[in-house]
């Protein structure tokens, strides 16, 4: 868990799992500023989120900016699954230049990736080995999502949710 001023910080190589809520928690703690260049490479992310809320998963990035999500691998075990694996802003926040690419998702539920409120995301070059709904649940606050090149056969909808005019770009 992260709280704010919590800046470059980079996780690599850890086996973060068994967690009740999230694995990551990147959050405002009455801050005015956004946790900077954090980067979660290389690790494995399994069975967070256990009690399987909408408020519980891998990874929440609530208020941040340059935010990375690179080469992960996330893994849920039958009965334990959050509704999303990785959740982006809420409705007070923004999580800013978020990059999701390059990960295993070996999860089912609604969710990959749950962006209520993130500016300037780009998720690609995934896969997905498991039953989901979505890969983006988009919410009408985001602005400027980038999905490209996310492989899966076993999930539904490429996108869903709200572009708002918010410049969505997919390229399946």
């Amino acid at each position: 868990s992260v709280d704010y001023s919590a800046n470059a910080v980079n996780l690599f190589g850890c086996h973060i799992a068994y967690n009740t809520g999230w694995g990551w928690r990147e959050i405002n703690a009455g801050g005015s500023s956004p946790n900077l260049a954090n980067e979660l490479f290389g690790n494995t992310f399994e069975n967070n989120g256990v009690n399987g809320s909408g408020t519980t998963g891998h990874i929440f990035s609530q208020f941040s900016a340059g935010f990375s999500v690179i080469g992960n691998y996330f893994e849920d075990y039958a009965g334990t699954h959050p509704t999303s694996v990785i959740v982006l802003g809420d409705a007070s926040y923004a999580a800013q230049s978020v990059s999701i690419r390059s990960n295993l998702f070996f999860t089912t539920g609604t969710n990959i990736v749950k962006n209520d409120n993130g500016q300037s995301v780009r998720v690609a070059d995934n896969h997905c080995g498991g039953a989901v709904t979505n890969w983006v649940n988009n919410g009408s606050a985001s602005r400027s999502l980038s999905v490209s090149s996310n492989r899966g056969a076993a999930v539904t909808n490429l996108f869903a949710g709200s572009d708002a005019g918010a410049d969505t770009v997919i390229d399946a």
